[in-house]
């Protein structure tokens, strides 16, 4: 009975930390103590067995983590729109009065529409309207399982959510991110056919994406979880924030590396949802891309509108060299200024947005 009351008293102290606390509780105090008895604690493996299972199924069990004040600020002025019966999250504020500007943003990956929030309110100084959306499989926004998650219906999600605001006749800057560079992509493909219902586009400003299939240096978990076959959702299971904090961290610059509160922030919109179970799925982007590189590559050659790049020349997953001397390959235009300048960029998140709007942007590394 004492074994039992303190065994008791550790579950209810560190319960909450670890979680799964229901299934945790109940196993020890009601069968660990009998499994003892009966093993006789002989064997090791009947050691690690009876220790294996309740931590295990409480890991399993880890809810997501709470928000922190500033993202449920993020999520509680932000909206949901319907495509398909498939609930997206996006925001949209209005800026500048009299201006005809409008800047729709698209995330990167794995991350979510909060990864604008640090020049959002500078970007309404610019544009009449600012608008960004979670991509379906992220952040706020649904993230069914078993789903085929695609660029294309990326693509059309953005098309679906400017007509639910009303914008589907509107000239649009686009202002996109690693992920939100290849749904960018496949909205100028698009634009370029000229078919009725689809995006208008004035500008694109595109920054550290993997455009080229053959530049892209994919992070080793990122590889294991593409192409894990079934140890892919078992992995997928398994990743916590020390693994997601360290895999992440190494890709900025030295100088910009997040807090450990922004990259709580950002896995816990990974966790939202479930989100964590469909890494593996939304990873199928990089096939995708390789699948159909002469259609988005083959977009950004002979264009008649302004488009940026903006690289950091440290990026170990989209190397700026090898990107720039491809690019050079396949067409010798891509901004209003000097191909280096721009390609060197290092410029302010503020500076991006004037970029997105078609001004050229000038500070170099």
């Amino acid at each position: 009975m004492v074994r039992r009351d303190r065994l008791r008293r550790m579950v209810n102290r560190y319960g909450d930390c670890i979680a799964g606390r229901g299934v945790l509780t109940f196993f020890l105090v009601n069968f660990l103590p009998w499994f003892i008895r009966r093993a006789r604690m002989r064997e090791w493996w009947v050691q690690v067995g009876l220790l294996a299972v309740p931590l295990l199924a409480a890991y399993l069990h880890i809810p997501p983590p709470q928000l922190s004040p500033a993202l449920h600020s993020w999520k509680s002025s932000g909206k949901f729109f319907t495509y398909k019966g498939l609930r997206i999250f996006y925001q949209d504020s209005v800026g500048v009065v009299g201006s005809p500007e409008i800047v729709v943003l698209l995330h990167g990956f794995p991350t979510s529409s909060y990864d604008w929030y640090k020049i959002w309110e500078g970007l309404t100084l610019r544009f009449h309207r600012v608008i960004a959306l979670d991509f379906l499989g992220f952040g706020f926004s649904d993230k069914p399982r078993p789903h085929h998650y695609s660029i294309f219906e990326q693509a059309s999600i953005v098309e679906a959510l400017l007509r639910h605001l009303g914008l589907q006749n509107r000239r649009i800057n686009l202002l996109s991110h690693d992920y939100g560079d290849i749904v960018a992509q496949e909205l100028l493909y698009r634009f370029k056919q000229n078919r009725s219902g689809r995006l208008t586009i004035k500008s694109l400003c595109l920054s550290n994406g993997g455009i080229f299939p053959e530049t892209h240096r994919p992070l080793l978990l990122q590889k294991l979880l593409k192409d894990g076959g079934m140890l892919s959702p078992i992995l997928t299971r398994l990743m916590n924030f020390f693994v997601f904090s360290r895999g992440l961290t190494p890709v900025f610059g030295p100088y910009t590396r997040p807090s450990e509160s922004e990259l709580w922030d950002m896995w816990a919109g990974i966790r939202n949802n479930d989100g964590n179970l469909v890494i593996d799925s939304l990873l199928q982007y990089i096939n995708q891309r390789k699948k159909f590189r002469r259609r988005w590559v083959g977009a950004l050659a002979s264009v008649t509108i302004p488009i940026h790049f903006i690289y950091g020349p440290l990026d170990p997953v989209n190397p700026y060299p090898e990107f720039l001397e491809l690019y050079r390959l396949w067409t010798d235009r891509g901004s209003t200024g000097h191909q280096n300048e721009c390609f060197m960029s290092t410029c302010s998140l503020q500076e991006a947005g004037a970029a997105a709007g078609g001004q050229k942007t000038s500070r170099t590394h």
